[in-house]
C-alpha cells in the first residue's frame, strides 16, 4: 500500500518584548447523540442504508464523541498535538483509542459521522485510532446525507501483513484517484490508464459535475479492464490531508458503482499531493 508521507515546517521567531498572555479555557463541547446535521451531501447509487445498531463515532467542528460521550475537544476540526501520540503529526488519538477499546461489547463495524467541512486527515486519524491493536476495528461505515436520508459507504481496512494487494492480475491496472488542491484525477501505477502528469480523467474539484465525470471515467476503465467477475475490485484514494470530507465523500460514491452495478468495493487510503 502506498506509504503515507508527511512534512512539518517549523518556523522560529523572536521578539525583544514578550507580551503577557492570559490563558482562556475553551468551552466544553456538548456531546452528540446523533449524526451532525452537516454531513457530506451526496447522491447516486454508491451508498447503502446506515446500520442503526453500530456504535457511532461523531466528529463535529469542535468535538469527537463516541455513542454520545465526549472523547476529545477540537478547534475547527483539528485535534491538538497534545491529544495525539507523537504530537501534531501523529495518527493515533490516544483518548479515542481508549474509548473504542472500552466499548461494552464487541461490534463488527464502527460508524463514522464526520462534518463535511472536516478534513481527510481527521478521517484517517479516526479510522487509525479505532484500528490499532487496542481497539481492533477493521470495518467502518462513513455516513453521509442523501436528500435527508442517512446513508453509508462500508470501508474495510485490512490488517498489516494481509495478502491482499492491488493489481494482482495483469489485466487489471492499479488504479489511483487522487485529489489535490484544485482537481480530481484518475490514473494508474503502470501508466496504462494515465499518469499524475497526464491522467485519464481530470476534473476541477469545484465543478458541479465532478462526481459524475469521475464516475464516468472510472466506469469506462472498469468496463474495459475488469471483464473477469472474480478479479479484485480494489482502488486507491490518495488525497491531501486538508481535503474536505464533502469532496472525499463525493469521490468515494463515484468509485462504488457504475450504471447501477457494483464497481470498486475495496478502497485503500493514502496521503499525498500536499
Amino acid at each position: 500500500m502506498t506509504r503515507l508521507a508527511f512534512a512539518l515546517a517549523l518556523v522560529a521567531c523572536s521578539s525583544p518584548v514578550k507580551p503577557v498572555a492570559t490563558a482562556v479555557e475553551p468551552a466544553t463541547p456538548v456531546p452528540m447523540t446523533k449524526p451532525p446535521s452537516d454531513l457530506a451531501r451526496v447522491s447516486g447509487d454508491g451508498w447503502e442504508p446506515r446500520e442503526p445498531t453500530a456504535p457511532m463515532l461523531v466528529a463535529t467542528r469542535d468535538a469527537i464523541t463516541l455513542d454520545g460521550k465526549l472523547v476529545v475537544a477540537m478547534q475547527d476540526g483539528v485535534v491538538s498535538g497534545e491529544e495525539r501520540e507523537g504530537g501534531s503529526l501523529g495518527r493515533k488519538i490516544i483518548k479515542l483509542t481508549a474509548a473504542v477499546a472500552a466499548l461494552p461489547q464487541p461490534h463488527e463495524r464502527l460508524g463514522i459521522a464526520i462534518d463535511r467541512r472536516d478534513s481527510y486527515d481527521l478521517l484517517i486519524a479516526l479510522m487509525y485510532s479505532a484500528k490499532v491493536p487496542d481497539a481492533k476495528f477493521t470495518n467502518f461505515s462513513i455516513y453521509a446525507d442523501a436528500n435527508g436520508r442517512s446513508v453509508a459507504i462500508p470501508i474495510h481496512l485490512p490488517d498489516r501483513g494481509s495478502s491482499t494487494v492491488i493489481g494482482v492480475a495483469p489485466a487489471q491496472p492499479s488504479l489511483i484517484v487522487s485529489i489535490d488542491k484544485t482537481s480530481v484525477m484518475v490514473w494508474s501505477v503502470d501508466g496504462s490508464e494515465g499518469t499524475p502528469s497526464a491522467p485519464s480523467t481530470q476534473v476541477a474539484r469545484a465543478a458541479p459535475d465532478m462526481a459524475a465525470k469521475v464516475n464516468a471515467g472510472l466506469g469506462a476503465i472498469f468496463t474495459r479492464r475488469w471483464t473477469d467477475p472474480a478479479a479484485p475490485r480494489q482502488i486507491v484514494l490518495m488525497a491531501s490531508g486538508a481535503t474536505d470530507l464533502q469532496t472525499v465523500a463525493l469521490v468515494l460514491g463515484a468509485m462504488r458503482s457504475f450504471g447501477g452495478k457494483p464497481m470498486f468495493d475495496d478502497v485503500l487510503f493514502a496521503s499525498g499531493f500536499e
